[in-house]
């Protein structure tokens, strides 16, 4: 698993280091690697060449795991597959759809993977975890068969850890995960697979259909919920959804949605409808500050897309003098900003756990529209719905 550190004492081994380091930083769940350069190395003289890094084996799954995996799902009443994890590319969401369609399975997304698969899809369910669906958790509980695909099953799905280690002898657990440490790390299943989640979908989009009329009803059921759980409210605590409604119905299916930590994304997480793989940027460990310089780097990769940074006033006050670097750089993307005065996710905390003792959470703003008119953006106000489809 990457994560790892190390510290270079000999400058002639550097090449040996890095090498190693892209090697594990791109094994397994990719991720990264610390070298450490102490300042008494700093200076030594060497000659050395760079070493190439090996290029890691994806890790697939054997043809009896995929007919296991078959197997239990044709014997399932009420299944359901949970995915998350990275790698997912449009072929292996394809091949996700086609799988669930085929076995008549409902697919639920872990902690901000809402866009491995397109949520128009009749098996989409939506997102679990932090500003998911609650009903998801009695979802879980009912069900026979869980896949988990690619998702780790810890704290970022905690509004349903209570089912997950809730273990009936009627249900089943199978974890597929490409790093073997996350197997059996807080939920044990029945079966692990030490897989690519990407190819493991795509491997199971060739195994054959089994149709049944009460796994049909459960999916529908479970997308009925869904439906349910992401149309806004009238009311006027609706407001917000109905801004993220309204703007999943402008944008182009291609387009690229970004967020960062708050409350304030789970409006989006929740009534947005994302499409497939890479619409959907947005930090797992819930970094505040990361969903303007994602949508600056996401314009500047892929110009030819339609991008929206969807952001607390807590989260733009973080990282907002990168609008300095999208105006220098021509980067054509769209800040969508609530603005309520407030780091609203850690006042409910001091609220619920400490009434009366709000402290420290009160941001005082700069005017977000002259602020943005000052480095040569555009920007307006909205009072109002229908002040924003303006």
């Amino acid at each position: 698993m990457a994560g790892e550190s190390e510290e270079i004492d000999d400058a002639s081994r550097i090449p040996e280091f890095v090498a190693r380091a892209f090697t594990v930083a791109r094994s397994g769940f990719p991720g990264p690697v610390a070298l450490a350069l102490p300042e008494d190395m700093l200076a030594d003289p060497v000659t050395c060449e760079p070493l190439r890094a090996a290029r890691p084996a994806p890790i697939g799954p054997s043809v009896d795991e995929i007919q296991a995996v078959r197997d239990l799902f044709a014997r399932a009443s009420r299944p359901i597959i949970i995915v998350g994890g990275i790698g997912w590319d449009q072929a292996a969401s394809d091949a996700l759809g086609r799988f669930a369609e085929g076995v008549q399975a409902p697919v639920a997304f872990s902690f901000r993977a809402q866009d491995i698969l397109d949520n128009n899809h009749p098996s989409a369910i939506g997102p679990i975890g932090i500003g998911g669906n609650r009903e998801l958790g009695r979802t879980i509980l009912e069900s026979d068969l869980i896949l988990a695909l690619g998702a780790r099953l810890g704290s970022g799905t905690s509004v349903v850890e209570e089912a997950l280690l809730a273990r009936p002898t009627d249900r089943t657990i199978i974890h597929v995960h490409p790093d073997q440490d996350e197997l059996g790390r807080v939920v044990v299943p029945d079966i692990a697979i030490g897989a690519n989640a990407a190819r493991f979908a795509r491997a199971l989009q060739h195994v054959e259909t089994c149709e049944s009329p009460e796994r049909a009803r459960w999916r529908k059921r479970c997308r009925a919920d869904f439906e349910a759980f992401s149309t806004p409210r009238p009311e006027p605590c609706g407001y917000i959804g109905r801004v993220a409604q309204a703007l999943r119905e402008a944008l182009p299916s291609d387009a690229i949605a970004t967020n960062c930590s708050g409350n304030f994304p789970a409006w989006l997480h929740r009534y947005y409808r994302y499409r497939g793989p890479g619409t959907g940027i947005a930090p797992v460990a819930g970094a505040m500050g990361y969903g303007l310089p994602a949508a600056l780097a996401a314009a500047l990769e892929q110009p030819e897309r339609t991008v929206v940074a969807w952001l607390g006033d807590g989260s733009l006050m973080m990282t907002g003098q990168e609008m300095a670097t999208a105006v220098q750089y021509g980067a054509r993307f769209t800040v969508i900003v609530g603005d309520n005065g407030s780091l609203a996710t850690i006042r409910m905390h001091q609220e619920r756990r400490f009434p009366g003792r709000v402290f420290a959470t009160a941001i005082h703003e700069p005017d977000f529209v002259a602020w943005a008119r000052s480095f040569g953006a555009y920007a307006e106000r909205a009072d109002d719905l229908d002040g924003f489809r303006v």
